[in-house]
């Protein structure tokens, strides 16, 4: 039977604080959500002991996740609190390097001074670190924070990658101004490179939960297989964070060209993307429709929601909240220091627009009006840069090609050239944006201070968003394909053709 600590935390379950509990036996086994839920013969670490010796596996709680780190072979599997209960939605171990061709599993067991050591034990974060018996100097935390469905694994040295199973139906990688990368893994026939940059989604139960990985530095390789585990490259130093978001219909599927009454279970900025056979979809707005003149591939259309509006219930955990929450930038100031285009200011057109707009509204342009004449010339600038970068990637485009045709035969190549062919439709420039943008920049400044001249204001400001967004579509774009490129070398690292455009295609990707 539970402990009277166990018994007394267990009265405590809806209160968003961390603890630590010792489970006093060590899991053979994945243990099921529902033993886990009974908590049987858990101890309760004290508040603040640092520490303590473990008897059996140790359990990290808050009020939505039980992470039980396991003694035996050093696994780590999180339980989310959904609706109808306790569910299991993740397991993961850790590798040392090399990351492929010879992994090493670091495990640990029992020993003196026991198999974890506590970092943090507060209210507020709890933190534990394995000790690991096959590599000593392999060091790795996993730590829980108050309230939070996001369980931050810490690969501090001596990593190589992650495992994470998760028994997904899909997985995606969600670009918030492109298109996704939809996987359906059960018909997967072999393993398949992602490309990762920031995010990974995986959609699982039905539609009932979806579990993100979100990545503090780019993995140096992350890859699917069918009905398996999905592995990702760790950066040293770096953290990974898993996110488990629950709610009833949080995602949907419908096969190619069928239609049913599905609705949005609660209000968002729900996203669908139609998969194609290269993973590759085409994504669009739930609420707009398809894009006019596209034409859809024929795979299955995924729903998820990949941001909050107004009306976004307070409890609901979005991918744009996990990744403000882990990475500290939104998804637009996310490409942007990606692509070393950010700057203290960040006067994109979005941010410049909505400012002067409210400048007009309250009537306040004239005092304003050197300010606003400032911000416009840093936003004609910021486009013109943003412009420039596109460039570089059609540029770049050229030289890629060239050495995809050198290299002919490699099975890789033909590929590797359809991805440069969206890349050059992306990145070919269509029209002068900076001139686009001065001339909407000098008609607002030519507004101020004439009367009733907020309606114009607002259409100029429209004007001006709409190059933004076509701007951070294009790049965001560029950068996808690119990284596409670089998952293709990634599946075949040995071939000749990835040793020579894998320094290519990263040098493009770092390029600031």
């Amino acid at each position: 039977m539970a402990s009277p600590l166990a018994l007394a935390a267990e009265k405590e379950a809806d209160t968003p604080f961390c603890r630590i509990f010792d489970t006093g036996t060590q899991a053979k086994e994945t243990p099921s959500a529902e033993v886990v839920a009974k908590r049987e013969d858990w101890k309760l670490v004290p508040e603040n002991n640092l520490t303590h010796e473990f008897d059996g596996d140790a359990a990290l709680v808050n009020d939505k996740l039980i992470v039980l780190l396991t003694t035996r072979l050093g696994y780590m599997h999180a339980y989310s609190k959904a609706a109808d209960g306790l569910r299991w939605r993740a397991t993961a171990a850790i590798f040392a390097p090399p990351w492929a061709g010879g992994d090493v599993h670091v495990q640990h067991a029992p020993q003196r001074g026991g198999p974890f050591k506590i970092i943090e034990n507060a209210a507020g974060a709890v933190m534990v670190q394995p000790v690991y018996t096959t590599d000593r100097k392999a060091v790795v935390r996993f730590r829980l924070t108050t309230g939070e469905p996001i369980l931050e694994i810490r690969a501090t040295q001596g990593m190589g990658s992650a495992q994470v199973h998760t028994a997904a139906s899909y997985a995606i990688v969600p670009e918030f101004f492109a298109d996704d990368v939809v996987l359906d893994i059960p018909i997967l026939g072999s393993r398949v490179c992602l490309p990762v940059e920031a995010q990974c989604l995986h959609l699982v139960d039905g539609g009932g939960a979806i579990v993100m990985c979100a990545f503090q530095a780019a993995p140096p390789r992350a890859m699917v297989t069918g009905k398996g585990p999905s592995w990702f490259g760790l950066a040293s130093g770096k953290s990974l964070w898993l996110a488990f978001l629950e709610g009833k219909g949080i995602w949907h599927s419908r096969a190619a060209g069928a239609k049913d009454g599905w609705k949005p279970p609660f209000p968002a900025k729900w996203r669908c993307s139609v998969a194609g056979k290269d993973g590759l979809a085409v994504s669009y707005d739930y609420e707009k429709g398809p894009p006019a003149g596209v034409a859809l591939p024929d795979g299955p259309t995924i729903i998820y929601p990949i941001d909050r509006t107004k009306a976004t219930p307070l409890t609901t955990v979005l991918p744009t909240d996990v990744m403000r929450n882990t990475l500290g930038v939104g998804p637009c100031q996310y490409v942007l220091q990606a692509e070393g285009l950010a700057t203290e200011a960040n006067p994109t057109p979005e941010q410049v627009s909505h400012w002067f707009e409210q400048q007009f509204k309250r009537k306040k342009e004239k005092a304003a009006q050197d300010e606003i004449k400032d911000r416009l010339a840093q936003m004609v600038e910021h486009v013109g840069r943003v412009q420039a970068r596109i460039g570089q990637y059609g540029t770049s485009a050229k030289q890629l090609r060239a050495v995809c045709q050198k290299h002919a035969g490699d099975e890789s190549a033909s590929r590797c050239l359809a991805i440069l062919e969206h890349l050059d439709r992306v990145a070919a420039v269509k029209g002068d944006e900076p001139k686009a943008a001065k001339q909407l920049a000098d008609a607002t400044v030519a507004l101020i201070g004439k009367e009733n001249a907020l309606e114009e204001c607002q259409k100029l400001g429209e004007g001006i968003r709409a190059i933004g967004s076509a701007q951070d579509a294009a790049l965001a774009r560029c950068r996808l394909h690119v990284r596409r490129l670089r998952a293709e070398c990634a599946s075949r690292p040995d071939s000749p053709l990835s040793k020579e455009l894998e320094p290519l295609v990263g040098g493009m990707l770092q390029r600031k």
